[in-house]
């Protein structure tokens, strides 16, 4: 592979800068006002000492005027994401962003337009899902594979766990959870396999070993994969329990991933909690198979407490969903589940007793 010697420092090369402006292709987001996102603002004296002083304007900003709201504003334009195609040109080294710079449109989107309340979670979300793979296709066009590649993926890892999270507990009508976990997934095996090329040992590979192991926790492949590990990766307790919690799955014993779901870092408990609604309603399938009776019925709010369901009217909605009947005394175990597909979500993936918040994650993600 040739050497390509990536040129850009902003976050949007001037190429497309100019083209997207020109055909009024900006999103909304991309829209800052040093004093905040107050459009009654006046425009004060020290406008230009605000402007200039920020620490992220600077790298790729212009200086705007939004005949919309009638103010003087500056415009924050980050790279967004192209397919590549039959009869598209090779990018030019000053369309393509050094490592520096992807690092700090990273700190871009997760110190400022994450947190923006001007607009919904879902734009936001959508922005940033957008921004993040422009952000890898720059590290893969100039060959990044080193310890810059690593935090950029870590970062979207973290991302992509905390907003799935965040959906189910939100606006979940607005999110395409498939295409999420589809890029998870990508993102993972792209990050351990590096791991692995550079031969990395470090506390953030053992965090990321316990949500690879988690994050296809149906995928054989993965569990064959522990064995190779450094035994010092491989004797950490919290990499033993996601193995343990993984063999469990394949092999049915879906009851230890409730047990064992404190023993986890806080990233790999919340990518464990991604799949705690198919957990539940195996629980159920396997308890239906295996304990029928005509005589007996399970406590609901026992069941509540053994699969960490947040209320009871959870547990009925998935007994009704896998056509088991409940009443005053309990589930009604009879053989009769059914197997059916089922709806991809009625509940939280998240338990009452995880404490979870989205920017304290990613934070996190941002650690050296």
């Amino acid at each position: 592979m040739t050497e390509f010697n990536a040129k850009c420092s902003k976050f949007c090369s001037d190429t497309e800068a100019d083209f997207r402006i020109k055909n009024n292709l900006v999103h909304p987001l991309e829209k800052y006002w040093p004093s905040g996102n107050n459009k009654n603002r006046r425009k004060s004296k020290d406008y230009n000492k605000q402007f200039n002083s920020h620490p992220l304007i600077n790298p790729g900003a212009c200086r705007i005027r939004d005949d919309s709201v009638k103010d003087d504003g500056a415009l924050i334009l980050v790279k967004e994401y192209t397919r590549s195609a039959a009869g598209t040109l090779k990018p030019l080294a000053k369309e393509v962003r050094t490592p520096d710079t992807l690092w700090n449109t990273i700190l871009h989107l997760f110190k400022r337009v994450i947190k923006r309340s001007d607009y919904g979670w879902p734009l936001i979300y959508e922005f940033i899902f957008d921004r993040l793979r422009a952000i890898r296709k720059d590290a893969v066009i100039q060959g990044l594979a080193d310890i810059n590649l690593i935090k950029i993926l870590e970062a979207s890892v973290v991302f992509y766990v905390g907003a799935d999270i965040y959906f189910s507990q939100t606006e979940f009508e607005h999110f395409d959870s498939y295409m999420n976990r589809y890029h998870l997934n990508s993102t993972l095996n792209h990050l351990i396999g590096l791991y692995d090329r550079l031969k990395v040992i470090s506390k953030n590979r053992i965090v990321f070993e316990q949500v690879y192991l988690l994050a296809e926790i149906s995928n054989p492949r993965v569990l064959s994969r522990f064995y190779g590990l450094y035994k010092t990766i491989r004797d950490d307790p919290g990499v033993k329990t996601a193995h343990s919690i993984s063999l469990g799955y394949q092999i049915g014993f879906v009851h230890q991933a409730f047990q064992k779901l404190g023993s986890l870092s806080n990233l790999a408990t919340l990518t464990l909690c991604l799949h705690l609604p198919r957990l539940r309603r195996i629980s159920l399938l396997i308890f239906d198979k295996g304990c029928r009776s005509k005589n007996l019925s399970y406590s609901v709010d026992d069941w509540k407490q053994l699969c960490l369901y947040n209320s009871a009217k959870e547990v009925t909605a998935d007994c009704f969903l896998l056509n088991l009947a409940v009443d005053r005394e309990g589930i009604q175990f009879r053989g009769q589940a059914s197997r059916e597909k089922i709806p991809k979500k009625n509940q939280s993936y998240l338990p009452n007793q995880i404490d979870f918040n989205f920017f304290e994650l990613l934070e996190f993600s941002l650690e050296d």
